[in-house]
């Protein structure tokens, strides 16, 4: 408070006094943010959120004045599940000078590779994969290494409760090209409940190895191959799931589609214009694993053909149909694949072909040809804002080749040029910025 004393005093010295009483209310509650931007954890390959503008409140008349403050964009190890982390902070100050911060973090997720082979990928010998560390290995490697780690060095198929099984063995993938593997797959023909005894070691077999005593293709093509489309199947997914560094066995199977891209081998960036979004499950089988106990996954897909198999009541779902679920899957990861998100199911869609999604919010970009020919390839870039765009060309290692300037209309494809250095052979990396949007990609060099 304050107080004022006055005085008046006439020509006779006759005085009079007054007081004058100030109180003040010292403001020192901080202005509060109404609106501000959720933080959230984004899939690799959607658009980074374009900066907010919050607003805030005081307890004093007056509206607060919001400032960006601070704005950070840095690159994150992938070992946490995140390639970038952004984050943005804002001040709000009233007219007293009280200050309040608010920061928003946006987590950028990491392209997960998830890898498989086909049946016929592991049916030929001498086969490789790239697997998501940058290492190739044969096909006989990853089936060696999931059968040495078995107790027994072999894993049942089937149901051993129910004596309806099959055994492979150790001893069936490792003779190089002699291996029984190879006699057995691509299998083929329809989807049957394992036989009776149907197993090595059984009363009416008396060699032991496991090969001989399933059905088999005769005649043909296929002769000598296994007769049994969910048996050959659940083989060939079985060994999917046993691959090192795969992310299918984090797959949430819920009936959503997913997001793919191709990738180069030993990166998890992937390749332009190679982005699906593709059925991997039907919301059949999808609800029946719900519904009947089994995880929501590889684990309990895979779980659910063995059960099939070795005669478990597995209806209103028919064999051919558990076969199709696990073919998709080993079809549309084969050779490992760039996993970039979900995408919730449509009440009523129908599960088919793959289609290609571009969203209208999205920066994309696709260069040809790819690899490069003749030391030329460009861009076809389409943005969703109209604006100055910076295209910039490295090598792999990061070294700066060349910048590009370009003005570009928004939802219209505008094609940019390169020429490779005469002395460059190597891939060529680009990245294409436009106000907060991003696109980067790798342009491969010719054999």
């Amino acid at each position: 408070t304050q107080t004022r004393t006055y005085k008046a005093t006439d020509a006779c010295g006759n005085s009079s006094f007054c007081t004058q009483t100030f109180t003040w209310t010292v403001d020192l509650t901080k202005p509060v943010f109404s609106n501000p931007p959720a933080s959230v954890d984004i899939d690799c390959t959607v658009p980074v959120p374009p900066v907010a503008n919050p607003t805030a409140t005081d307890n004093c008349a007056g509206t607060p004045v919001i400032v960006l403050t601070g704005s950070t964009d840095n690159p994150s190890n992938c070992q946490n599940g995140f390639q970038r982390i952004i984050t943005r902070t804002w001040t709000a100050t009233d007219a007293c000078g009280n200050t309040q911060t608010y920061t928003q973090t946006i987590r950028v997720k990491c392209c997960a590779p998830i890898c498989t082979l086909t049946q016929g990928g592991y049916g030929q010998y001498g086969g490789t994969i790239c697997l998501p560390n940058g290492n190739t290995v044969s096909q006989h490697v990853i089936m060696g290494t999931a059968l040495d780690s078995e107790d027994g060095d072999s894993v049942v198929f089937g149901k051993k409760s129910n004596n309806r099984y099959w055994v492979i063995s150790l001893s069936d993938v490792n003779q190089a090209e002699n291996s029984n593997i190879l006699k057995m797959l691509p299998g083929g023909g329809g989807s049957f409940v394992l036989g009776l005894d149907n197993y090595p070691g059984a009363p009416k077999y008396s060699n032991g190895a496991s090969w001989p005593v399933v059905p088999l293709q005769v005649g043909g093509s296929k002769a000598g191959t296994i007769k049994n489309t969910l048996l050959a199947q659940t083989i060939t997914f079985y060994f999917n799931t046993k691959i090192q560094g795969s992310g299918l066995g984090s797959l949430i199977l819920n009936g959503d589609s997913v997001v793919i891209s191709d990738r180069v081998c030993g990166t998890n960036d992937p390749i332009p214009g190679t982005r699906d979004t593709v059925s991997i499950i039907s919301s059949t089988v999808a609800a029946y694993l719900v519904g009947h106990g089994y995880t929501s996954n590889a684990a309990g897909l895979l779980k659910l053909a063995n059960d099939a198999l070795g005669g478990v009541d597995v209806s209103p779902l028919d064999l051919s149909t558990i076969a199709g679920a696990l073919d998709r899957i080993n079809n549309v990861f084969d050779n490992c694949v760039l996993f970039e998100g979900y995408v919730p199911l449509v009440q009523g869609r129908a599960t088919g072909p793959a289609v290609r999604v571009i969203p209208d919010n999205q920066l994309t970009v696709t260069a040809f040809p790819n690899p490069y020919e003749e030391q030329n390839f460009s861009l076809k870039i389409n943005a969703p804002v109209s604006g100055p765009a910076t295209i910039e060309f490295f090598t792999i290692d990061g070294t700066k080749i060349s910048e590009v300037k370009r003005t570009m209309i928004a939802h219209r494809d505008e094609t940019v040029s390169f020429r490779v250095p005469g002395l460059q052979k190597a891939k060529i990396v680009y990245l294409v910025r436009i106000g907060s949007y991003n696109s980067k990609g790798i342009v491969l060099n010719p054999n």
